[in-house]
């Protein structure tokens, strides 16, 4: 698609960030607990008690949430990164602190190869977004009419739009994943 070869340098940044970011919460596990582990706890709590329950819905609607507000965060200097960094450095300390590692990645993967490209994606359609608000300001700031400066940034609109959809359809797979497959494959994974 031209659309991710078009921004291919902003898809690398989320990917670099995410990646950082997940190594990092691997490596300074132990050193991160006292900030995620309530998080961890807090997460275990609403499920034990039913707040929370692991149906396709409320995942995809959570799911969904955090790509709508890393699209609508890049808006702020592309704000949507330190989302993506927040996630990455849960995900690597859950893998490295929080029970046994394996067991982890087995219950993961599934889902996980939808979700966490989406999370990247969604990243990078709020820094296309701003991409777009900053061409649009300077061009206004710089004498080009509203219309104009719209007509002429309306393709980076349009772009973060559709990498937007992409990490919409993603997250949906995921969610249809992490609902109805992730326990069965993962249980039978760990049964060999």
């Amino acid at each position: 698609m031209d659309v991710f070869v078009d921004n291919k340098y902003l898809l690398g940044i989320s990917l670099f960030f995410f990646v950082f970011s997940l190594l990092g919460g691997f490596i300074l596990g132990p050193s991160l607990y006292d900030f995620f582990n309530p998080v961890v706890d807090q997460m275990e709590g609403e499920l034990s008690s039913g707040v929370i329950s692991l149906t396709f819905q409320s995942i995809f609607l959570n799911n969904i949430f955090i790509v709508f507000r890393m699209f609508i965060f890049g808006i702020f200097l592309g704000f949507s990164v330190v989302l993506l960094v927040y996630n990455g450095f849960f995900l690597g300390y859950f893998l490295s602190s929080y029970g046994d590692f394996w067991r982890n990645v087995v219950f993961i993967v599934p889902h996980g190869i939808f979700e966490l490209p989406s999370i990247v994606i969604a990243t990078t359609s709020g820094l296309v977004l701003f991409k777009f608000v900053f061409r649009f300001v300077r061009d206004v700031r710089g004498g080009v009419g509203f219309g104009d400066s719209l007509e002429r940034n309306y393709f980076i609109l349009n772009q973060s739009l559709i990498i937007l959809g992409v990490g919409c359809i993603l997250m949906f797979i995921a969610g249809v994943v992490e609902s109805y497959f992730t326990v069965p494959i993962a249980n039978w994974v760990l049964g060999i």
